[in-house]
Formats: C-alpha cells, structure tokens, sequence
C-alpha cells in the first residue's frame, strides 16, 4: 500500500495518516514500558483495506529484541 496501490482491489485510492490532522490520534505502540513507535495508518477509500506500519528501523529493532516471535 506504501506505493499507493490497494492490494485487495487494485485501485489507487489509498490514503495515508502522516502529516494529516489527526495523525497524532492512536499512531504508536508500546514496545516496553518505557517506549513507544510510531505506526503510519494507509487505508483504500474504495474497498476499505487497512494496513499499518512502523517505519523507524530504530523502533524496529527493539521490538524484534522484546516481543515474541509469532510461531
């Protein structure tokens, strides 16, 4: 979706939450008790598709040390 193209129905109608007026609204995630990373929302305004992603390699990097893998 980061391209702009939806990957569920193909169409370009996505949109992003960075920088938009309530990109402070539920944009992190706690990674421990002390820290949090910023995840940007994209959603398809045609089919509703919602993908969402941490862009900070830093804060990507301290999840994959503190959360647990998925089996």
């Amino acid at each position: 979706m980061v391209d702009g193209n939806c990957p569920r129905c193909g169409r370009r109608e996505v949109r992003c939450s960075a920088g938009g007026p309530l990109s402070s609204q539920r944009r992190y995630i706690p990674v421990t008790a002390w820290s949090a990373a910023r995840v940007v929302t994209y959603c398809c305004t045609a089919c509703g598709h919602v993908e969402e992603y941490v862009e900070d390699r830093a804060a990507l990097a301290r999840i994959a040390e503190r959360w647990k893998r998925v089996p």
